[in-house]
């Protein structure tokens, strides 16, 4: 229905590709108000993320129709960054137009786009942010050129830029308030939590460079914010405005959670998983609310950020109750919408077609519930996990009571390593933090008592 509808509104002059909609500008005031007006060419609000959509829907369904409006989409974006020049921020510049400009030369198998796309990873280099967090600096920048650089798109250039950004926002942390690691505000406020402008940013960034100071400053970013938590609350606030605790992708539980998700991946650290659990019970928590009336469904303010926050818990947990969960919540927005318009995140105005706060958004979530292969909008960049799979042999024990607590000093025994699974015969399989010596692990794992033997795993047998 929303690809339909975003081919069917397509405004085109030759090859390009752009659409109206609702968006929110600054008014003199100085409140926003509300204008009708044609979109830009960004990852956020712009083109490159409705083309983005329109490819990914493509490749999956075979519509020609949706494919050659993608690549209007896409070829708009490019040339607004011709036009335009902005720096190479990630959802408001051109390294996000460089990263769905090479998904869909990969899903539409167009070498045009590729060569686009090349040509935008070579412009992001050249222009850094000057700002830290994800959505206008660098923090965001450096997810985008670790993932271009790993596509094999001017792969040395994009990693020693990658490099440089890195140190450049280790270099800028300062100690948080109480505890922990925080950056400056790039909105005029103070340190800020949260995805979009705050320290979950940085830590997401810094977590997917992987390297020991950076996952030291992710782990101390975590805690900054966890000294805001409230458990009363279930959630980490808005420290833009006071009392505030909106469950959103850019301030709140849901983007909060899906950093989690990414450190407890990469690192094995229960303490992520603990956050991120708290994040799904926030976004049931909305799911359930915007069941009572007609929701907003944007994937920055609303029900699309809890589905996809379900989606990728469900894949990192190994829960599919998490991903049917989220397919509920799907079906409950589109029988809610029913024939009517689509609820977008623009306060105050009708429909957007965008992907963080419209129409794309929307249908990209829709389209994951039912399709768990399409990449997830906040961990697309994720590369694979970095850490070491060990196997451990236990003596066989009939009484599951007594397994249940050797595979507990095996989990005491190695810190923050994470139990993936166990089978009945006692072969268990581990996965140990980036920052072990997995050669000192091995051995204290050796030395427990009813160890038969542990050892890397390099072709997964845990489950024999």
């Amino acid at each position: 229905m929303i690809a339909e509808k975003l081919v069917k509104e397509a405004l085109w002059d030759g090859e390009h590709a752009t659409w109206f909609g609702d968006e929110c500008v600054p008014s003199p005031s100085g409140g926003s108000t509300v204008v009708y007006r044609a979109v830009d060419g960004d990852l956020y609000g712009g083109t490159a993320g409705i083309g983005l959509y329109l490819a990914r829907y493509a490749a999956i369904s075979g519509d020609t129709e949706a494919a050659r409006t993608a690549r209007g989409a896409l070829a708009h974006a490019a040339n607004w960054v011709r036009r335009t020049r902005p720096d190479g921020a990630l959802l408001s510049g051109t390294a996000g137009v460089a990263t769905a400009t090479l998904e869909a030369a990969e899903l539409l198998a167009d070498d045009r786009l590729m060569e686009t796309a090349t040509r935008l990873t070579r412009l992001t280099c050249q222009r850094i942010p000057q700002a830290v967090d994800l959505i206008c600096g660098r923090a965001g920048t450096l997810l985008a050129l670790l993932h271009l650089s790993r596509s094999g798109l001017e792969a040395e250039l994009a990693a020693t830029t990658a490099d440089t950004l890195a140190q450049s926002l280790i270099d800028d942390a300062r100690p948080g308030p109480v505890r922990g690691t925080c950056w400056p505000s790039d909105i005029d406020t103070p340190p800020l939590c949260g995805l979009a402008h705050g320290a979950s940013g940085v830590a997401l960034a810094l977590t997917e460079w992987g390297k020991p100071d950076g996952l030291r400053l992710a782990a101390e970013a975590a805690d900054f914010e966890r000294a805001w938590f409230s458990a009363d609350q279930g959630n980490w606030p808005d420290l833009r405005e006071k009392h505030s605790w909106s469950i959103y992708w850019c301030h709140g539980a849901l983007g909060i959670g899906q950093a989690r998700l990414r450190q407890y991946d990469v690192t094995g650290h229960q303490i992520y998983a603990a956050e991120a659990g708290v994040a799904v019970d926030a976004a049931l928590r909305l799911i359930a609310a915007m069941a009572n009336g007609k929701p907003d469904l944007s994937l920055c303010h609303g029900l699309s950020g809890a589905i996809e926050l379900l989606l990728d818990a469900a894949t990192t947990f190994g829960q599919p109750a998490l991903r049917e969960a989220a397919r509920d919540a799907a079906a409950i927005a589109v029988d809610l919408i029913g024939d009517g318009s689509w609820p977008c995140g623009i306060p105050g105005g009708d429909e957007n077609p965008s992907l963080f706060l419209g129409l794309a958004g929307i249908g990209t979530a829709l389209l994951r519930a039912q399709h768990p292969q399409i990449p997830s909008t906040a961990l697309a960049y994720a590369g694979r996990t970095m850490t070491t799979r060990v196997i451990v042999q236990l003596s066989r024990s009939p009484d599951p009571e007594d397994l249940r607590l050797r595979v507990d000093r095996l989990r005491a025994a190695v810190p923050g390593c994470q139990v993936e699974r166990v089978s009945p015969h006692g072969r268990a399989l581990l996965r140990l933090p980036t920052d072990t010596d997995v050669d000192s692990a091995l051995t204290t794992l050796n030395q427990i008592e009813d160890v038969e033997y542990a050892e890397r795993d390099v072709i997964d047998t845990a489950q024999d």
